[in-house]
């Protein structure tokens, strides 16, 4: 840490905190001095100490983010380090117990000690246990005793205790990401797998509906089959009558015994038939008659082309039934019947697969997406909650650094050094003349350049020299970054200047901004 710039009494100083992790050093004109030599030198003006009292004091709501180890682990440092100063323990104590953190017994045990050295380690030991209330209280007691050289070495430790804590949630923060990034692939994922299933799903309805098509088609063609079998089934249970025995009387033989046997009737009456009538056609027409008179319902067309197939009257058979006309479409019907059974069967069991899978797919579906917004909803909150912290701890810093950067120079306003001409003069090339109109520089000037130097480097170094030499304090690099702007050079500006100079905030305000929130352009 530098402290640079502020008129003292004996010296003209300027302090400046930059917040780096170099010693604390006082220049002026001639010399660094550490806290020791300060010490030894008695730089005891008023105007420094006013300065470092005014450097030391912070709000403690905002900055303290420690718990009772970190305060354990600092003081452990301090005692180890062994720190020079003037440290009046008893003073401390009174302090301590007039804000009631230590009680009287505990002042005593410390006060009952010779050395001040051991009397620091006790009260040392006594703040550690009490914790962080106790740390905050020692902290205020330092500064109201003017001791600002510890109170400036445990405010170091404090911030370097919460930027590594800020460094350890930006890792966790990181990590986190990455998880997010695996649930999103897994998101996109399941998404993939719930479009592929809508996809099946749709194509097996289209399958069940092409099944219920071809199922209504076969329902129908069975319906029509079952009517005509009932039909034919109808027509052979149908009763005899004058017409039919008239149609087959001419074609039956003269086989009237055999007829009436068949037929179950009575013997004698079949011979009394056979006396009474003479011609064949009177024999059989007179045997029928009887024998569907005295059978009634039951003489059925079916019995008697039975009984006519059984005497082999094949033909008188076949006209009666129409069988040459019936015979074959009974039989391809009956075929196609048994078909279309066996058909109308296998749709059924397709169907009920079809059914179980479209189930089964539809289960899969509700699964998956309750599964993806549940996801989505844990994604959501962790997200919100973690931009939430994000927010509130940069907010935190943003104010904490512009708390201690208020009424200092900003990176712009610094006057452009050697080290700053060495880094540009190399990638200027030919444009150091563009530059130098940018500048303002007189033309003579440009010329004189251009005459004595050979290299476009050494051009670009010589007049960059006699621009900061014209202006003086006006040669910032504000003003460089701008002229670089001009004329179009933002590969110079990104590489070997501060691409925020313009803004005012230093380098390091944009690296923890990075650290914690990520580049602006991409929030």
């Amino acid at each position: 840490m530098i402290i640079r710039g502020v008129k003292a009494n004996r010296r003209n100083l300027i302090i400046s905190f930059n917040r780096c992790k170099s010693p604390l050093l006082v220049e002026n004109s001639k010399k660094l001095y550490t806290f020791t030599e300060l010490e030894d030198c008695n730089v005891t003006d008023a105007t420094l100490v006013q300065f470092t009292k005014i450097f030391v004091q912070r709000k403690r709501n905002k900055t303290t983010d420690m718990d009772d180890k970190d305060v354990k682990t600092m003081l452990s440092k301090l005692r180890n380090q062994r720190i020079k100063s003037n440290i009046i323990p008893d003073q401390i104590c009174l302090f301590l117990e007039q804000r009631q953190v230590i009680s009287s017994q505990d002042k005593a045990s410390v006060e009952q000690k010779g050395d001040p050295s051991v009397k620091m380690l006790i009260l040392l030991s006594l703040i550690t246990r009490k914790g962080l209330e106790a740390y905050n209280t020692f902290v205020q007691a330092l500064e109201e005793n003017e001791l600002f050289l510890v109170a400036c070495h445990l405010y170091k430790e404090e911030k370097a205790i919460t930027l590594s804590k800020l460094e350890n949630k930006t890792k966790n923060i990181a990590e986190v990401r990455e998880q997010l990034s695996c649930k999103e692939e897994e998101v996109d994922k399941l998404k993939k797998e719930k479009a592929e299933a809508l996809s099946e799903l749709e194509e097996k309805k289209e399958d069940i509906e092409k099944l219920r098509e071809k199922l209504s088609v076969r329902k129908e063609e069975v319906k029509k089959l079952k009517e005509d079998t009932t039909r034919e089934n109808d027509h052979q249970q149908r009763v005899v009558t004058s017409q039919d025995i008239q149609k087959i009387v001419d074609d039956v033989d003269d086989i009237t015994r055999d007829l009436v046997a068949s037929l179950r009737m009575p013997t004698p009456l079949g011979r009394n038939i056979e006396e009474e009538k003479t011609k064949k056609r009177d024999r059989i027409w007179e045997v029928l008659i009887k024998w569907k008179y005295s059978k009634g319902y039951r003489a059925t067309l079916s019995t008697l082309k039975d009984v006519l197939l059984k005497l082999n009257q094949t033909k008188a058979a076949i006209k009666l039934s129409e069988m040459e006309e019936l015979n074959e479409d009974v039989k391809h019907a009956r075929a196609q019947s048994a078909k279309l059974r066996d058909d109308c069967d296998q749709l059924k069991e397709d169907l009920e697969k079809k059914s179980e899978e479209l189930k089964n797919c539809s289960k899969e579906l509700k699964q998956s997406r309750r599964a993806a917004k549940e996801m989505k909803t844990k994604k959501r909150i962790y997200v919100r909650a973690q931009s939430a912290r994000s927010r509130n701890k940069l907010h935190q810093f943003n104010d904490n650094l512009e708390e201690e950067q208020r009424g200092h120079k900003t990176a712009g306003e610094h006057r452009l050094t050697d080290r700053h001409v060495e880094k540009i003069c190399k990638d200027l090339g030919c444009c150091w003349q563009d530059l130098g109109k940018a500048l303002k520089l007189p033309n003579p000037k440009i010329h004189d350049i251009d005459r004595t130097c050979h290299l476009s480097a050494a051009k670009a170094k010589e007049m960059l020299k006699k621009w900061r030499d014209q202006e003086n304090d006006g040669a910032t690099v504000k003003a460089l970054v701008v002229a670089l702007y001009e004329i179009g050079r933002f590969n110079v500006v990104e590489n070997h200047l501060d691409p925020r100079a313009c803004e005012g905030r230093t380098r390091e305000y944009e690296e923890v901004w990075n650290k914690l929130c990520g580049p602006r352009d991409a929030i």
